[in-house]
């Protein structure tokens, strides 16, 4: 087999391996988005959330700048499990927005109180949602994603169980 032909055959063995990935992806999601969502609530440190929930997408993109700005002693009212998961899926959508663009790829989470409300906010350099788009993307299996060298289209689970976590 040519250096060509090998190449050819690797790139079409990872697209393959990220097409199953996306509807291992998808399934999980669905569940999750179909479950009982059974509550623990108490005092959770969102700084910790917040690191744990970068972790993955560190490794998984490292040429993207994840930068975390949440004071230590931050902390709120909540289920920890349910709250990394809104703020893995919120990045996670930041992070596929910016991966195929040149240039600055950075998306930075940031946490602050307001009176009694804790507000963490997800921060990309991309160019942001479309207006159209700004309510359906929060509708389940609708994604605005385009797919690319690096991603599959995208499950469209994501930000709609971020929301479904937030208001519960």
């Amino acid at each position: 087999m040519s250096q060509d032909q090998f190449k050819r055959v690797a790139t079409e063995y990872d697209r393959i391996l990220q097409e199953s990935q996306f509807q291992i992806d998808l399934a999980e999601r669905t569940g999750i988005w179909s479950a009982e969502i059974e509550m623990q609530i108490g005092p959770v440190s969102l700084a910790t959330v917040v690191e744990e929930a970068v972790v993955p997408l560190r490794e998984r993109f490292p040429d993207v700048t994840l930068g975390v700005d949440v004071a230590g002693d931050l902390k709120a009212r909540g289920d920890g499990r349910w709250v990394r998961e809104i703020v893995f899926n919120m990045a996670e959508n930041a992070v596929h927005a910016i991966v195929e663009k040149s240039g600055d790829r950075r998306v930075e989470i940031r946490g602050a109180t307001e009176g009694a409300f804790v507000r963490i906010e997800v921060l990309d350099s991309g160019a942001g949602v479309h207006p159209a788009d700004a309510e359906r993307i929060f509708q389940p299996r609708i994604t605005s994603k385009k797919g690319g060298r690096h991603l599959p289209l995208g499950t469209g689970m994501g930000l709609p169980i971020a929301r479904r976590c937030a208001q519960m």
